[in-house]
């Protein structure tokens, strides 16, 4: 597993070989720049440390990596010499994450970077996980708008008009309606649950419906069918609805 990639910014690298020893001693991959407009060629940065002599100069490079697109999530820690609150203050409304006051404390330096480094991590999980979980709404809302039948039709002289809003992305709402002869069978129905699931259960609910009134059953059998049918898949699932038949 590759080491997790720190980057210092400094116009002063003589006066930070002891803090990249440290670093690198603990298995971090340490590499110092002086030019921060080469930092975008630079992958897989998990923290920036910044060191200038002048407090100013060292607002500038964090002005330029918080206002660049592909760089601005990455923490920057800035080393100081001594403590200006009014420059501290705009470093962070800019957006660094921490600083560290000289002399450098290893104890402090270390836990200060493992913990932003974990905190970044942690941050890209959840965005992956919330990506994920709109995917997977965006799908079941797809599956869900397939499902549905014609918002407005004749069926065996008998107009109906439907008007589908969940109130979130997906749910577990259905309805449908069909012909089998001269019987006109239309039901409403909910599964509890959100999400892919409840949309794959609504298409199982269409097709055991759908499959049950082809026989001609009574609307009682047709909903008895479709109780023994999803009680093994519905899990902690269930199923409420008013079916109707003419």
């Amino acid at each position: 597993m590759p080491s997790d990639r720190v980057v210092i910014f400094t116009d002063s690298p003589d006066n930070i070989q002891d803090i990249v020893q440290l670093l690198e001693f603990v298995g971090y991959d340490v590499s110092i720049e002086s030019d921060v407009s080469t930092f975008l060629k630079n992958n897989n940065i998990q923290v920036v440390l910044v060191y200038y002599q002048l407090l100013k100069n060292a607002q500038e490079v964090v002005r330029y990596i918080k206002t660049t697109q592909s760089t601005k999530d990455i923490p920057v820690i800035v080393l100081i010499q001594e403590k200006n609150y009014v420059t501290l203050l705009e470093l962070y409304q800019i957006g660094i994450s921490d600083y560290i006051e000289f002399p450098i404390i290893d104890v402090e330096l270390i836990s200060k970077i493992a913990l932003h480094i974990e905190l970044k991590k942690n941050r890209e999980k959840i965005e992956s996980l919330y990506k994920e979980l709109r995917e997977s709404l965006d799908l079941a809302s797809s599956l869900q708008t397939l499902m549905l039948p014609e918002p407005i039709e004749m069926c065996n002289g008998i107009w109906i008009t439907s008007n589908y809003m969940p109130s979130q992305i997906v749910g577990g709402d259905i309805y449908d309606y069909f012909t089998v002869g001269e019987d006109v069978y239309l039901y409403t129905a909910d599964i509890s649950g959100h999400g892919v699931q409840s949309a794959l259960l609504c298409s199982a609910v269409k097709s055991v419906i759908r499959s049950a009134a082809q026989r001609g059953l009574y609307i009682s059998e047709v909903v008895n069918e479709l109780q023994d049918s999803m009680k093994t898949v519905l899990g902690h699932n269930y199923v409420t609805g008013l079916f109707l038949k003419r």
